[in-house]
C-alpha cells in the first residue's frame, strides 16, 4: 500500500488523527514538566572505598571481590573496572543503556553499606556520581543569598529557623540548602591526663561515642490489625546530658564527661559569602522531578516579597543570583518573538511572491500544527521543556516554513500541469521527504 496516498484517501481519519494531536499538545502545554537541564541519568557508577593501614591485597580480597561479585548480580550490568593503589580503591560499574540509574545507584549503595559493616572501624565505602549527572537529576532551580546580620552564624541560625522552612513549603519544591558561615556542632574534647588517671583509653571513648551516637535507621515493617506500620530505630542521644551520661566501659562507672568535655557551640566554616559587602547565607533550591519550574519560580518569587516585608525590621534582605525559570522565560519568550516574527515575514513573502491565499494559509496552518505534535511526542515520551528542546524547536520553526513552501510549490507545479489534487499531493510530499 503506498502511504503517501493513504492521507488523501482518508480524509476523515486524517482529521480525527490530527484533532487528536493537537488536543493531546493542547494538554501537554499545560502539563509537561518544565526544568533548566534535561535528566541527564548516565550509565556509570564509581565506588570509592579505603581501608587505613592495610596492604592492597587484603583490600583486594576483602573489599573489591566481594563488591564484583555483589555487584555482578544486578541487573543492567554491562561491564566493570576495579583499580587499587595503597590502602585505597575505586570501582566504576557501567551499566546497558535504557537502565535507570537512580535505581541502580541505591542498590549500589545498599551493597555498599552491607559490606562496610563487615570492615574494620576507619574502613570508608561511597558510592558518587559524577557532578553533571548530580546536578541533571536534582533539578537545581534557584540560588540566592540572603543578607542582614554581621555574623554569619547567627545568621544561619537565623535561615535555618525562619527562611528554609516557608521556602520548603512552596510546592513543587523538594529542597532547600543553606550554606556559609558554621553550622551547630557538638564537640566531645577528650582530656588526656583524666583519661590517664582513671586508666582508660582515648579508644575506649571514641568507641563508646560511636555505640551511642547513631542515626535513625528503617528496619522493616510489621503487619497488624490496623496495616503495616514501620519500624524506624531512633539511635540519636536525646540530649548533651544524655550523652554526657554514657559509660565509657561496660565494667567500671566512668562516663564520658568524667574524661571529657562535651560542648554545643559552632562548627567550621566550610565557605562564606559575601554581597555588597554584606556578609550573606547562600541558599540554593531543587524543584521536583515533575514540577513546572517556570511556576516554581513564580511561587518562589512570591513567597521571598512576603518574607521581604515580613522580616524587613529585622533588616533581612534577598538577592537572587540565579534564577532558573526566569531564564527559561526569557527563552520562551526569546523563541515566540523570533517564531511570531519569523513567521509573519514568511507569510508576507509567500503572499508577495504567490498572490494566493491559500498557500499562505497551508504554512499558517503548518507551522503551529507542527509544534502541537512535537509538543505532545515530548509529553508521550516523558520528556521535558528545557533549555536543549528549546533550542531545537527554534530551529525546527525554520525549516517548517521553508518545508512548507517547499511542498506546496512542488504541489501548486503538480496542479499547473494538469494533474488531478489528489496524485499532485502525494507527488508534492514524495518529492520533499
Amino acid at each position: 500500500m503506498n502511504l503517501f496516498r493513504i492521507p488523501v484517501q482518508r480524509p476523515v481519519a486524517t482529521s480525527m488523527l490530527f484533532c487528536g494531536i493537537f488536543l493531546l499538545g493542547a494538554v501537554a502545554w499545560d502539563k509537561i514538566p518544565v526544568e533548566l537541564f534535561p535528566q541527564v541519568g548516565g550509565s556509570e557508577l564509581q565506588v570509592t572505598f579505603v581501608r587505613p593501614g592495610s596492604e592492597p591485597e587484603v583490600v583486594e580480597r576483602e573489599i573489591l571481590l566481594p563488591l564484583e561479585a555483589r555487584v555482578s548480580e544486578l541487573p543492567d550490568v554491562k561491564e566493570t573496572e576495579g583499580q587499587i593503589r595503597g590502602s585505597a580503591g575505586s570501582f566504576t560499574v557501567k551499566f546497558e543503556p535504557g537502565a535507570d540509574i537512580s535505581v541502580r545507584e541505591l542498590d549500589l549503595s545498599r551493597l555498599a553499606a552491607e559490606l562496610r559493616r563487615e570492615q574494620p572501624p576507619g574502613t570508608a565505602i561511597e558510592v558518587r556520581v559524577d557532578s553533571f549527572t548530580q546536578l541533571t537529576q536534582s533539578g537545581f532551580a534557584m540560588y540566592l543569598q540572603v543578607t542582614g546580620m554581621e555574623d554569619r552564624n547567627s545568621l544561619l541560625d537565623f535561615v535555618e529557623e525562619n527562611v528554609v522552612p516557608r521556602l520548603a513549603a512552596v510546592p513543587g519544591l523538594s529542597q532547600v540548602q543553606p550554606f556559609g558561615g558554621a553550622p551547630r556542632e557538638l564537640t566531645v574534647t577528650v582530656d588526656p591526663d583524666r583519661t590517664a588517671a582513671l586508666g582508660i583509653l582515648p579508644a575506649q571513648v571514641t568507641e563508646a561515642l560511636r555505640r551511642t551516637v547513631q542515626r535513625l535507621s528503617f528496619l522493616g515493617g510489621v503487619e497488624d490489625e490496623a496495616g503495616r506500620r514501620a519500624v524506624v530505630l531512633d539511635g540519636r542521644p536525646r540530649g548533651i546530658d544524655s550523652l554526657a551520661e554514657t559509660r565509657v566501659a561496660a565494667n567500671r562507672p566512668i562516663k564520658v564527661r568524667h574524661v571529657a568535655d562535651v560542648e554545643f557551640g559552632s562548627g567550621r566554616v566550610e565557605s562564606q559569602y559575601r554581597v555588597n559587602g554584606r556578609p550573606a547565607i547562600g541558599l540554593i533550591v531543587f524543584q521536583e522531578e515533575e514540577a513546572n519550574l517556570v511556576r516554581l519560580a513564580r511561587d518562589l518569587r512570591r513567597r521571598l516579597d512576603e518574607l521581604r516585608d515580613e522580616f524587613r525590621s529585622y533588616g533581612i534582605g534577598f538577592v537572587i543570583s540565579f534564577d532558573g525559570g526566569q531564564l527559561i522565560e526569557d527563552r520562551l519568550a526569546h523563541l515566540r518573538k523570533l517564531a511570531l516574527s519569523g513567521f509573519a515575514i514568511a507569510l508576507a513573502a509567500l503572499f508577495l511572491f504567490l498572490r494566493q491565499w491559500r498557500a499562505v494559509s497551508v504554512v499558517a496552518v503548518a507551522v503551529p500544527a507542527s509544534l502541537l505534535s512535537a509538543l505532545a511526542l515530548l509529553y508521550l515520551a516523558g520528556q521535558s521543556i528545557n533549555v536543549i528542546t528549546l533550542f531545537g524547536l527554534a530551529i525546527g520553526i525554520g525549516m517548517l516554513v521553508d518545508n512548507s513552501i517547499v511542498v506546496y510549490e512542488a504541489v501548486q507545479r503538480q496542479l499547473e500541469r494538469g494533474v488531478d489534487p489528489d496524485t499532485a499531493a502525494e507527488f508534492g510530499v514524495r518529492r520533499t521527504v
